[in-house]
């Protein structure tokens, strides 16, 4: 009896496992359920430098634009100044959260909603007496904003953009002639399209897989 529970531990443990390495390797399903974060591959994936949180935009057909990224009924803010939805690293909920506070409000037919990146140094976020020890500079904090999604009150994507990081990356070597001209020469079947253009990935949007 102690045998087969052994090999059905063995079994199921290496079962699981596998699921959790195919799901990373190919990206599906890795945010499907809270349960898939102890069996991805992403307990070392590091730190960046930078501190991040995503606005919301509703545009009317008047061409009136709505924030929709708060609810009516007041956020949640489960520690410290961040609302919930901000914990949501890569914003994989934030479109049916928006979706949701739209469902609740009253206002003009939307045509629109738009996801905007907002990212700012980490620096930024120290407390002001912390800020005055470590520099001498005034805080002032600069953020960078990045388009993300468009998608239709049923939650279609309209359009969908690479992330702030991927456009850094896309920029880093589409602005670079050397390194256009080597991916020319040199390119893989994927970016052909992009490189006979001679445009970064970021002024194209990327086809929506709704």
């Amino acid at each position: 009896m102690k045998r087969l529970f052994a090999i059905a531990f063995i079994v199921s443990y290496l079962s699981i496992l596998t699921v959790g390495f195919l799901s990373h390797t190919f990206g599906y399903g890795t945010a499907s359920h809270p349960s898939m974060y102890y069996i991805v591959w992403d307990m070392f994936c590091g730190w960046n430098a930078y501190a991040n949180q995503f606005r919301v935009v509703a545009e009317g057909e008047s061409g009136k634009y709505y924030d929709v990224s708060s609810s009516p009924w007041g956020d949640i803010y489960p520690h410290g100044k961040v609302e919930r939805m901000n914990y949501d690293t890569f914003s994989f909920n934030a479109k049916k959260v928006a979706l949701n506070y739209i469902r609740h409000t009253a206002h003009e037919p939307i045509t629109r909603v738009i996801l905007v990146e907002e990212y700012w140094a980490k620096k930024y976020d120290f407390p002001d007496y912390l800020w005055k020890i470590r520099y001498d500079d005034p805080k002032e904090r600069y953020s960078y904003f990045n388009k993300r999604i468009e998608f239709d009150t049923a939650g279609n994507n309209l359009k969908e953009y690479p992330g702030w990081f991927q456009k850094q990356g896309y920029d880093s070597v589409y602005n670079n002639p050397r390194l256009l001209a080597d991916m020319r020469a040199n390119r893989p079947a994927n970016i052909s399209f992009v490189a006979s253009e001679g445009k970064s990935p970021t002024e194209i949007p990327i086809p929506n897989g709704n």
